[in-house]
């Protein structure tokens, strides 16, 4: 079995960044940890869900921080456009072989959260995610 937030981070890497190399280029997303450094990360985290018999509804916060508002801004709004969709039956393949959908929809749009102790800007979305137990 596959972990929902790697294979989330795989996906957005895969969709967004398809030039990224692991082994040239510094890790930029990070799972359930906020790094002080670099200063332009995406955070991805899991917070309490529902269970279900078959799927089970997942909560997953992502955090976008950048020192520039709109960098920030539009790349937390970039990540909710990928990941959610106003058809119900919209499904995202993740994993490394496809094999986990998902359905995934935004709780509210991006917005801001805070400045950090750095000054740096953070967007929050949140989102459900319909999917297999891990």
């Amino acid at each position: 079995m596959s972990d929902l937030l790697k294979d989330l981070k795989n996906y957005i890497l895969q969709e967004l960044y398809p030039d990224f190399d692991e082994d040239e280029d510094e890790n930029f997303i990070f799972l359930d940890s906020v790094p002080s450094s670099p200063d332009s990360i995406i955070v991805i985290s899991e917070y309490q869900g529902t269970p279900g018999l078959v799927l089970d509804e997942r909560k997953v916060q992502i955090l976008c921080r950048d020192p520039v508002y709109s960098t920030a801004k539009a790349l937390s709004w970039q990540i909710r456009n990928l990941l959610d969709s106003i058809n119900p039956e919209h499904r995202v393949f993740l994993g490394e072989n496809s094999d986990r959908t998902a359905v995934i929809k935004a709780l509210q749009p991006p917005f801001f959260l805070q400045n950090d102790e750095r000054n740096r800007i953070i967007f929050d979305c949140n989102y459900k995610v319909r999917t297999v137990r891990d």
